[in-house]
């Protein structure tokens, strides 16, 4: 039984769900998940508008403006007045709606018997669509944020020796960069790609050592071990969780998962700037604490969809040295419908990351490329991947068998070792035993 279940129950009688964009207790995908499945027994009861979502702003917390539209969903289902509640969905895709208006896609290019680094680029850059011209060059600008920000109170807690600067990077992008308040010397760099968190971004609220209840945030230890750390919420996420409710209404023949992966190319050009510099200050205050960054050891880490968007940045982008990724695939063409990790629809529909992989729905063998192709572009830089034998949404023998495909590219550039599979009896999580694998991986290089 699970949330879908009990409202169906609860059918044709009225029901609002109250749910914060921010709140780190539900997951919005989750609630918008049930609701459409509930949704359907509303509709053939023919009270389809008894069921509504109420998204409101901001965390746990309750205003006196949600009390008094709780009312007015009161007054309106006891007839004592009109209200409007109109359904708005924030994660929602329609792939036909989405195909309808893409037009005519053109034909991927065809994989060659052996693939040129140039072969490979071209196939993986039709799965992420045509990303459009950039408009406006934004420079960037650090030592400014928003204040009254849920998610920014909790970002502003960091433990002692860790400074943090926000910063503004590409188009109007908010982050932070996370480094040793005593810094000395250049920093190497990590990107931090979170996982699937929808309310809370970059910072999660799944990471938590139950003995003492405290929280470790990767952002923060990777700063006590003298590594910088850039960290920003992806589209969709945190503070840009409604940014991509129209994305495909501007940008029919681009992807998600393309803009994710051109945010970490932004944020790769805002560090470079100025040879590891931030030259646009807008609060001066801020000058005296940048810390001088090591732009030959820029690495992408990144969980469960992070890990993905790592995988696909540091292949397309030659400027970053290494990835870590954790949980962060399962081969595309093997991942069908009777999958038990609920198949290649997850990517092209459930989370409208790519969807012309769903033109192969049923046909998986025949996709242009694979994350092996993907991995084979990553060579020969250092790459670690780690695919727990438990995740529920990775074949692990899939998972081997596409790296080691790919391991040929690492062996022919003289750099076998550089290429690093660990698959532990675990399943997919990211916490401080997770964290240790990672530090023993960037410790090796250097």
């Amino acid at each position: 039984m699970d949330t879908h279940g009990y409202l169906a129950l609860i059918a044709p009688r009225a029901c609002l769900l109250s749910t914060a964009l921010n709140d780190g207790c539900e997951s919005t995908f989750a609630v918008e998940r049930a609701y459409l499945a509930a949704q359907q027994v509303y509709a053939w009861l023919g009270r389809a508008d008894a069921l509504r979502i109420r998204w409101r702003p901001g965390g746990h917390e309750t205003r006196a403006e949600d009390i008094q539209s709780y009312f007015d969903w009161f007054d309106t289902t006891l007839g004592r007045g009109t209200f409007d509640f109109p359904e708005k969905l924030l994660h929602a895709f329609n792939w036909q709606a989405w195909r309808e208006r893409a037009g005519t896609i053109p034909e991927p290019p065809a994989a060659a018997p052996q693939p040129s680094r140039e072969n490979r680029l071209a196939r993986v850059r039709w799965g992420l669509g045509e990303e459009p011209p950039t408009g406006v060059e934004w420079a960037g600008a650090y030592g400014s944020e928003k204040p009254h920000d849920a998610l920014l109170m909790e970002r502003l807690d960091t433990p002692e020796g860790v400074a943090r600067l926000p910063v503004h990077f590409s188009d109007y992008l908010a982050g932070d960069l996370y480094y040793p308040a005593q810094a000395q010397g250049a920093l190497p760099v990590v990107i931090w790609l979170h996982p699937y968190s929808f309310p809370a971004g970059y910072p999660g609220d799944y990471i938590v050592e139950h003995d003492t209840w405290r929280r470790y945030y990767i952002y923060h230890e990777l700063a006590q071990r003298g590594v910088a750390c850039f960290a920003f919420d992806q589209l969709g996420f945190g503070r840009r969780i409604q940014e991509n409710v129209a994305f495909y209404r501007r940008y029919p023949r681009w992807s998600r998962l393309g803009k994710m992966v051109q945010d970490v190319r932004a944020a790769v050009d805002f560090m470079r700037n100025g040879e590891g510099r931030f030259p646009y200050v807008i609060n001066p205050r801020f000058a005296a604490q940048l810390p001088e960054l090591d732009l030959t050891r820029i690495y992408c880490l990144g969980y469960s969809l992070g890990g993905m968007v790592a995988l696909y940045a540091t292949a397309l982008d030659e400027r970053v040295a290494g990835v870590a990724s954790f949980c962060g695939f399962t081969p595309m063409r093997t991942d069908t419908g009777d999958s038990p990790t609920g198949g290649l629809r997850r990517l092209w529909e459930w989370y409208g990351l790519q969807p012309r992989l769903g033109l192969y729905a049923g046909r998986e063998r025949e996709l242009p490329y694979d994350f092996d192709d993907v991995l084979a572009l990553v060579a020969p830089r250092p790459c670690l991947i780690v695919s727990p034998t438990q995740d529920r949404d990775a074949d692990v023998d899939d998972v081997t068998a596409c790296v080691e495909a790919a391991r040929p590219t690492w062996q022919r550039a003289g750099a076998g070792e550089a290429l690093t599979h660990l698959a532990p009896v675990d399943y997919s999580r990211f916490q401080p035993d997770q964290y240790r694998m990672f530090f023993d991986w960037l410790e090796k290089l250097g």
